[in-house]
């Protein structure tokens, strides 16, 4: 296949920095890119405005970030002032479609993100850019790969939506049963946290920190692993047996709420997963078992709800040297407790909401690797 380099094909436009005083979010001036944090799932989201714009990208344009962590990522163009972490790739008339170069970026964007330097704040130049090597075909045949490459790429769009929309249907769920747990409008019987749990408590990091943890072993469950309604299993850590006996004392079991109490990611909170070893807990994630009277599932969904998270984050801000909720606190919390049989109906209603999910997700991870397989088709001329 014809191989040529980008910048024949494109030209390459730097954003540049705009200090902060000079955007705003109140629809002041010009729409503002500031970095991938504006990125949508084809194109920015604007939330910001400038009065002192410096250089625009158009919406025929594809936008590539070219420093910070998410060198590489990528978006259709946009109306809008971008700064010093965006380059606009402007397509050459008769040379390029916006639609085929979009898809090749997206392609790229390993490759990409692997040509940052190894500076404090990784970034790549134009130079980088213009030399990457593109397939360019004429443009009808740009215009067939395309419409293939988004077509497939339309499938996986609507998976993962209907995938948000189950997650978001558990807490309407959840709402529509007990109400809002802090304001309690149908006045549910409420009873300090602690008095229906049997455990709260933290662990610690092995001594020597990262540097101590082995290959495989006992899991050691950090604030990286508890997000929001889901344990990710990456970044998982392991400890040896005699690491893990100074932490029996918070050794995960079925039927746990894992919540973190410190730093950046405080407040977030799931089940605990089923591992095939009894894992521990770190410092930043505290274990909250609940009683009889109490289950996970309905534990876990109160703790997510919008207001009752608000409120966690509340106390948190309070940590005398940061972000920070003390086991007292948690026990302290005044919770609706209703009655065990309406907990476990809505615990009956989510285990049906997650199997759904579960299968989606499957068909999702499917649709990725099937759209992976066309792209690499596309580009390596076997489409």
């Amino acid at each position: 296949m014809n191989l040529q380099a980008l910048g024949e094909a494109v030209d390459i436009v730097a954003g540049q920095h705009i200090e902060a005083n000079l955007y705003n979010s109140e629809f002041n001036g010009s729409a503002y890119l500031t970095g991938p944090a504006d990125f949508g799932e084809i194109r920015p989201l604007v939330t910001k405005w400038t009065i002192a714009p410096k250089v625009f990208a158009k919406t025929t344009d594809v936008l590539v970030t070219v420093k910070g962590a998410g060198v590489g990522k990528s978006n259709l163009g946009c109306d809008a002032a971008i700064g010093r972490q965006l380059m606009a790739l402007r397509p050459k008339q008769g040379r390029i479609l916006q639609s085929y170069l979009f898809n090749f970026i997206r392609h790229t964007e390993q490759r990409i993100a692997g040509l940052a330097d190894e500076a404090t704040v990784p970034g790549i130049g134009k130079a980088d850019l213009a030399n990457l090597q593109i397939p360019l075909p004429p443009l009808d045949e740009q215009k067939r790969i395309a419409a293939i490459l988004d077509k497939a790429d339309q499938l996986r769009q609507k998976r993962r939506q209907a995938i948000a929309l189950l997650d978001s249907l558990r807490q309407s769920i959840f709402l529509e049963m007990f109400g809002d747990p802090v304001s309690n409008p149908m006045g549910l019987p409420a009873k300090p946290l602690g008095s229906i749990v049997s455990k709260v408590g933290s662990g610690a990091t092995p001594k020597g920190g990262d540097a101590s943890y082995k290959p495989f072993g006992i899991p050691l469950i950090r604030s990286m692993n508890v997000r929001d309604g889901a344990f990710k299993t990456d970044g998982l850590a392991f400890i040896d047996d005699n690491q893990a006996k100074k932490l029996n004392n918070v050794i995960v079991e079925d039927g746990d709420v894992l919540l973190n109490i410190t730093g950046a990611s405080i407040a977030r909170v799931c089940r605990a997963p089923k591992l095939k070893v009894a894992a521990r807990v770190n410092q930043h994630v505290a274990i909250i078992r609940p009683k009889a009277a109490l289950d996970s599932y309905y534990l876990e969904a109160l703790l997510l709800a919008p207001s009752f998270k608000r409120k966690l984050l509340l106390i948190g801000e309070g940590g005398a040297t940061r972000q920070a909720i003390t086991k007292s606190q948690i026990e302290d919390l005044i919770v609706p407790a209703p009655a065990i049989e309406t907990q476990m109906e809505f615990r009956n209603k989510i285990e049906n909401i997650e199997c759904q999910m579960r299968f989606s997700k499957i068909q999702s991870s499917s649709l990725d690797m099937a759209f992976s397989s066309l792209q690499h088709r596309a580009f390596s001329g076997q489409l």
